[in-house]
């Protein structure tokens, strides 16, 4: 019985041991997979991590690090506490073995937002490296002069990152936001942001936007846009970067009326891969200088002016495979295909050199029945302001019958129409109108007219 106790004690002791030994070379792994983790997280997301020390401590270790965010006028403080494994974790999958756990806390450093809580985070590291962080933001609003503000309710997100430190997976989920300003606001309801992110430059992945709605009050009802989808795919194409850009909306309202469905397909090719790394970098550069906003605006503006001379010498191509609006049974539809090209385009300023790149046109086909739908609208809303500010005599009022109206609708259609047809600047397409919008030698021409000649064809 003794010798049983004792080998049953030497086992155990064994097994403290080996346990023991694991934990200190898991804490050491633990270590430098979060120090990745957090550069890459970090990185992926535009930030820069600084100042990143470790404290050890009995049962393991302190990470504190410095993140540096573009815009923000503030850093932000990261403490984490990494407690190494080889402790399972119980996980929907059952028992998982782990390298260690980490509970993180980051803390905005600014008086300015000193009422923004601390954001927390329970990151799983497992054997092979890869790690799964749960995220917890909490509600915020603020208040700014004039009478505007934002804020946003709680939020969850979830970080996924493979076991090669380099492909990122995530998530961000907010039931609403909402943005204010003196006069009018904008709710934001339903908000999802997703992202995944491969090895290669300049972020190679997928991001997708989903918002369930999206309102701002005014006089006419209340405007806004029900199920908008935005998703940016970029990858490898031919040694180039190849990125594509689509949004549908399931309907939009502009206080009288409503459209939809619609969306937008938009393809760009032969985005050098070479410029773009060395704008990521140059950019990263910027944010670790801590520059005042005004100088890191032009800095930005130079670094981006730069860029677009260096994409120009390969020629790369915007093309806009599609764009669609239900309205009132019609569709708005249209396309184009723009190619920023040029090794010495010349300019001085962002705008300048951007148009004298650019060569393509562009269209858009308005069905006529859409005009005279607008036009309507427009005949009866003047009719309601005549009523209104007394224009009109309590005789002339009386004698505005739903069949008077119909005729002072038909007589004026044809006038409203080309009013909105000058103001669109659309001109006669058979039994439509068209748009067309041309840039070529640096200037833009509307209809075959230059833009500023304030002219178009009717």
């Amino acid at each position: 019985m003794k010798k049983t106790a004792a080998v049953v004690v030497a086992v155990l002791l064994g097994v403290v041991a080996i346990a023991g030994a694991a934990s200190y070379w898991l804490g050491i792994q633990a270590r430098q997979t979060y120090e990745a983790l957090l550069r890459q997280i970090g990185g992926d997301a535009g930030f820069t991590v600084t100042n990143l020390r470790f404290q050890n401590g009995l049962l393991g270790s302190t990470a504190v690090a410095t993140i540096a965010v573009p815009g923000l006028p503030a850093d932000i403080s990261v403490v984490s506490h990494i407690r190494p494994g080889p402790l399972p974790e119980l996980t929907r999958l059952g028992f998982m073995p782990g390298m260690a756990m980490v509970t993180t806390r980051l803390t905005v450093v600014s008086p300015a937002l000193a009422s923004f809580k601390p954001i927390t985070a329970h990151t799983m590291i497992y054997l092979a490296g890869n790690s799964v962080t749960n995220l917890n933001i909490p509600a915020y609003k603020r208040i700014v002069p004039h009478g505007g503000g934002f804020g946003w309710g709680l939020a969850t997100g979830k970080i996924v990152v493979g076991a090669d430190q380099k492909t990122v997976t995530g998530n961000i989920d907010c039931p609403l936001a909402q943005l204010g300003g003196p006069k009018n606001s904008v709710s934001l309801s339903q908000v999802t942001f997703n992202w995944t992110r491969r090895p290669g430059v300049s972020g190679l992945g997928e991001s997708s936007l989903s918002v369930g709605h999206i309102s701002r009050p005014s006089p006419a009802g209340p405007v806004g846009i029900e199920d908008l989808q935005i998703t940016l795919s970029k990858q490898h194409q031919a040694g180039d970067v190849a990125a594509h850009f689509a949004m549908h909306v399931r309907m939009v309202s502009d206080g009288n009326s409503s459209y939809g469905p619609g969306q937008l397909l938009v393809q760009i090719s032969k985005l050098d891969s070479a410029s773009l790394a060395g704008f990521q970098r140059s950019t990263q550069m910027l944010v670790r200088q801590h520059l005042p906003a005004n100088r890191m605006s032009a800095e930005l503006l130079a670094q981006t002016a730069g860029l677009l001379r260096a994409l120009a010498r390969k020629a790369p191509e915007l093309k806009i495979a599609r764009f669609g609006l239900k309205m009132d049974g019609s569709e708005v539809a249209g396309k184009g295909k723009f190619v920023l090209n040029g090794t010495d385009i010349g300019g001085s300023g962002y705008s300048e050199l951007l148009l004298r790149a650019m060569n393509g046109t562009a269209e858009l086909l308005v069905p006529r029945a859409v005009v005279a739908d607008v036009a309507t609208d427009e005949i009866h809303r003047r009719l309601d302001a005549y009523r209104t500010r007394g224009t009109l005599t309590p005789d002339e009022v009386s004698r505005l019958t739903p069949s008077r109206v119909v005729r002072i609708v038909h007589s004026a259609l044809p006038a409203y129409m080309a009013q909105i047809a000058s103001r669109w600047h659309l001109a006669s397409a058979g039994a439509d109108y068209m748009l067309t919008v041309a840039i070529h030698q640096g200037q833009m021409l509307i209809n075959g007219q230059p833009e500023n000649s304030g002219q178009a064809t009717h």
